[in-house]
């Protein structure tokens, strides 16, 4: 058995003497004590706000996207065929209700009203004569009957004439304004052609669709507040005058209409925002902002004030409303509730709130 040279021997030793530094090194970093005993740096305190939580009346309400649309609208239509001779409109004219919008050709219509006003002439002298001839008795019964029918055929023909020619004046059906029109003088129109857009300004009609569970909420004559997202800080009252019977097969969705009593210039036809509806009120209940509410581990929390510390509470939430919430259980009356710089907060945090304004005094 051959004897480990010297050279072996020594490199088996540094080889020893480095391990046992490494292992050292390793347990003076492992067991080093904790900095516990040096003076511990003074806590900070977060900057927060807070309100006071009373009883109140929670309103849950829904919002629901509304169009705003005129009452009567219509599109005056040609009840015969002819030819155009005269544009009575021009967009933007307000008309009332039996103006003339458009003339037609009436020169045939005319010829035959005075044709049929000759005829009737003759036969109503003809039934004036012959009713002399019946009562002496000159003239059978069959032969004034005859007489007695052409005088109606002729009030008939008169009648149907002057319709012909009353048709050929195109009117208003109602007060409104002229939104478009459709056809100039020259241009041939065929029976039931549009000739023109009309919209009654006043009344509006506030227009919705709304789901099942919210429908329920909604009775004719109830108010309904809106606003509009052209028109943003307003708010704009209407009446409910419709509820649709059947929901939309596919929507599941009633249709809804409400007055508008406002009398506000600014309101047009179009114009789109949102519309308030009451589910169910509260009273004496306790609300809190719902950017108050911070989720943790899969629950909901928020924090109060106890003397300069922020304590954690678990809530249950039972109703949201918009940005608040209806809380069911966690908060007491008069809790000052963190409502920021809360999701910075741990339980027991050290905070900082604003002077109270009313506590300030002002120097001149």
């Amino acid at each position: 058995m051959k004897t480990p040279t010297r050279r072996t021997l020594i490199g088996l030793v540094i080889w020893t003497i480095i391990a046992l530094l490494v292992l050292t090194t390793v347990l003076l970093i492992v067991l080093r004590p904790k900095p516990e005993d040096a003076a511990a740096a003074p806590e900070a305190a977060r900057a927060i706000r807070a309100q006071r939580i009373e009883p109140q009346t929670f309103i849950e309400q829904v919002s629901l996207p509304v169009r705003l649309a005129a009452r009567q609208s219509a599109l005056p239509a040609a009840e015969q065929p002819g030819a155009v001779r005269e544009r009575l409109i021009e967009r933007g004219d307000t008309v009332a209700a039996g103006a003339p919008l458009y003339r037609l050709d009436d020169r045939l219509w005319r010829n035959i009203l005075a044709q049929a006003e000759l005829e009737l002439r003759e036969a109503t002298r003809d039934a004036v004569r012959w009713e002399d001839l019946r009562r002496a008795g000159a003239v059978t019964e069959s032969d004034y009957d005859a007489v007695q029918t052409r005088r109606e055929q002729a009030e008939l023909a008169v009648a149907d004439a002057r319709l012909r020619v009353e048709r050929c004046t195109i009117q208003a059906p109602f007060d409104a304004l002229v939104e478009d029109y459709f056809v100039e003088p020259g241009e041939f129109l065929a029976e039931g052609a549009a000739v023109a857009r009309l919209v009654a300004p006043r009344p509006l009609l506030v227009r919705l669709d709304v789901p099942e569970r919210e429908v329920m909420a909604l009775t004719v004559g109830a108010p309904l507040h809106f606003t509009l997202d052209a028109m943003p800080g307003g708010e704009w009252n209407a009446t409910v005058t419709f509820i649709a019977t059947a929901a939309d097969p596919a929507a599941h969705t009633y249709r809804v209409e409400a007055l508008v009593t406002d009398t506000d210039d600014a309101l047009r036809p179009g114009l789109v925002g949102q519309a308030r509806i009451v589910r169910r009120e509260w009273p004496e209940a306790l609300v809190a902002p719902l950017a108050a509410i911070v989720p943790f581990k899969g629950e909901h929390v928020a924090y109060i004030v106890q003397g300069e510390r922020a304590i954690r509470r678990t809530v249950r939430l039972a109703r949201l409303s918009g940005d608040e919430a209806l809380i069911a259980d966690g908060l007491e009356p008069g809790d000052l509730l963190v409502v920021e710089g809360q999701r910075a907060l741990s339980d027991g945090a050290l905070v900082s709130l604003p002077p109270d304004p009313s506590t300030q005094t002002t120097t001149p």
